[in-house]
């Protein structure tokens, strides 16, 4: 279940905030938290509806998982783990010594933050482009987000194309702006901003209409299916019935568990 949810300080920029879910849980599958986040970012950009929680637990819906990216592992943190009647002790001389490192990586970490926000600052009012420029990228973008909708047959949620066409003398003006002020030009017309993915626009496919990977059945009769037919994957199979044999637990067994 997730225990906590914190947004970070809300006097940074909107898009810029960092967030983080505390998850608590008897044991966890693999990259089973990588996806449980990458879905609640689906849904906190308005890409996914609330009700696609609920529509991808229902195996009835939803057998096998859809194909998405899940969440990057780089903040992914295993931070606590309980055990009944263990108890750790801790020293202050290797308490100190974590504690001096934590600071050094802080320091190495939020020095690296700040020169990076000073080189996206400096970009804003230093940079300058022409409005054609400006008008040139967003008529190219609309025409191939156009084009990629087509193909998709859909067109998401806060991203609405527009079909207005700019004329010759628009893409040919040698105005000059500051790059801060052509981003926010941009964001108004294309509801993008430079992303950490990259600057291809990628159009969201809703998850329950993406294509979806083999289930845990479709594997097992698989493996019966081509023992029945050719023999070459008995060994295969026995192997199977041997695990699930050797893992199966007592009533007991699940009691203490």
């Amino acid at each position: 279940y997730v225990n906590d949810m914190e947004v970070g300080d809300k006097n940074v920029n909107t898009f810029r905030r960092t967030c983080y879910f505390e998850i608590v849980g008897q044991a966890f599958l693999w990259h089973q938290i990588r996806c449980i986040v990458a879905v609640l970012f689906m849904v906190g950009e308005e890409l996914e509806s609330p009700r696609v929680i609920s529509d991808l637990l229902d195996i009835n819906k939803n057998p096998g998982k859809p194909s998405y990216n899940m969440a990057p592992e780089l903040p992914l943190v295993l931070h606590g783990c309980g055990y009944q009647n263990v108890t750790f002790g801790f020293s202050v001389k290797n308490l100190w010594a974590m504690s001096c490192d934590f600071e050094r990586q802080w320091e190495e970490q939020s020095l690296a933050s700040e020169r990076i926000l000073g080189a996206i600052s400096s970009l804003a009012t230093e940079a300058q482009v022409t409005e054609g420029d400006i008008n040139s990228f967003i008529t190219l973008a609309t025409e191939q987000r156009r084009k990629k909708e087509k193909r998709l047959k859909t067109k998401p949620p806060g991203k609405q194309s527009s079909s207005t066409r700019m004329d010759a003398n628009m893409l040919s003006d040698k105005t000059v702006i500051p790059w801060g002020e052509a981003l926010s030009r941009i964001e108004s017309a294309l509801c993008i901003r430079p992303s950490p993915s990259g600057p291809k626009e990628i159009l969201h496919v809703p998850l329950m209409e993406r294509s979806r990977g083999t289930t845990y059945e479709e594997k097992v009769q698989s493996i019966i299916d081509s023992s029945a037919t050719d023999g070459s994957n008995t060994r295969k199979k026995e192997r199977y019935e041997e695990n699930i044999i050797r893992k199966r637990k007592s009533p007991e067994e699940d009691e203490d568990f």
